[in-house]
């Protein structure tokens, strides 16, 4: 039997019971009509049904794994499949078409780089940007979102270096996932994708958004509200010590004790609690 050749691309999509979000991202991406292009479903939740294995490689999970170690799990499962890319992002999204082409065009010419797409909102006026990518503001690492412009027909043509991203539309080189793994002891849920880049920064790798790939996310559009002002407070002082929030000042301790000196450390982590939980607590209201 001769061995079936590598895929050139693998996107990787870590899931735990996202049927309807999951449908439609394999959906887009199938849309894509790359010639050679494998979908691995990391699925800690329920078996996929029979109509979505055909479509993709599922690949199961303990159902502890979190967004880290199923992102992890599908890098370990790229080193066995050897593409020569690999596309990370979330059930929750959609991409744009042409998005995956796109980044892979533009990396096909760059070396130690990783091409990244923007985030955006689908709203009555048309996608709208959620954000490009984010900033660390220095020692702060903070990850404050960008939006340059605002709709999808405004993005420039010509792509950018960037500080930081999320890892919702990511495509890198595999010797990336070869080289640098996803800390899911540290960042279980959130903070592994700003870990990373900084990690895969620190050597010399550049991290550059092509404004014109993307993805639209679908979660935040049909989230559920907690009910009543008592239960939304009360979701946001968990939030506020949880390992799986961002806002989490475990979190922010983490990231900023990996990356910075003690004393830096300290006071970076005391200023982004500060700032999160005062000028960004209304948007925290918005959306809890």
């Amino acid at each position: 039997m001769t061995a079936q050749p590598s895929p050139q691309i693998v996107a990787v999509i870590p899931t735990h019971n996202e049927l309807e979000e999951l449908r439609r991202v394999i959906e887009s991406i199938e849309a894509e009509d790359h010639p050679s292009l494998c979908i691995v479903v990391v699925n800690a939740g329920a078996p996929l049904p029979e109509d979505l294995c055909l479509r993709v490689r599922e690949l199961r999970v303990d159902d502890q794994h979190y967004w880290a170690a199923s992102a992890q799990a599908g890098f370990d499962e790229c080193k066995r499949i050897e593409p020569e890319y690999v596309y990370l992002t979330n059930a929750d999204t959609c991409v744009l078409p042409g998005t995956i082409n796109r980044l892979a065009q533009y990396l096909s010419g760059q070396t130690n780089t990783i091409a990244c797409g923007a985030a955006y909102l689908e709203t009555d006026e048309g996608v709208n940007l959620l954000y490009s990518h984010q900033i660390a503001m220095g020692f702060l690492l903070y990850g404050k979102l960008i939006r340059p412009w605002r709709l999808q027909e405004e993005a420039p043509a010509e792509p950018f270096e960037i500080e930081l991203t999320g890892g919702q539309c990511v495509l890198m080189r595999l010797e990336v996932v070869q080289r640098y793994s996803i800390d899911a002891v540290r960042f279980p849920q959130t903070g592994g994708d700003h870990d990373l880049w900084l990690n895969v920064r620190k050597d010399g790798y550049r991290l550059m958004l092509v404004p014109q790939a993307g993805v639209v996310n679908t979660r935040i559009l049909s989230a559920q509200h907690a009910k009543g002002f008592i239960g939304r407070i009360g979701t946001l002082a968990r939030r506020m010590t949880s390992e799986y929030a961002p806002e989490s000042w475990r979190i922010m301790w983490r990231l900023r004790r990996k990356h910075l000196s003690l004393p830096l450390a300290l006071l970076s982590t005391v200023i982004s609690f500060a700032v999160r939980w005062t000028i960004g607590l209304p948007k925290m209201l918005r959306r809890t």
